[in-house]
């Protein structure tokens, strides 16, 4: 499920190319890319992943559907 969360947050970054959302999806991107490493470490037993990168996985998957909402339109 995490490589579905992953290609959302690159598609806005392609979706978002040129305008001032660039950076920005660009940052969710790469931090989705590190928490999803992370979490794909603990697939096994999910309640020992760390609280922080569980957080940052969680957050970026937002920022990532909203930045992709985003270059929609």
């Amino acid at each position: 499920m995490g490589w579905i969360w992953l290609l959302v947050c690159v598609g806005a970054v392609f979706l978002n190319t040129g305008s001032a959302l660039f950076i920005p999806s660009i940052v969710v991107a790469v931090g989705n890319l590190w928490s999803f490493g992370i979490m794909h470490n603990f697939r096994h037993e999910p309640q020992t992943a760390p609280n922080g990168a569980t957080l940052i996985n969680m957050l970026t998957t937002v920022a990532g559907i909203v930045l992709l909402i985003v270059g929609l339109l």
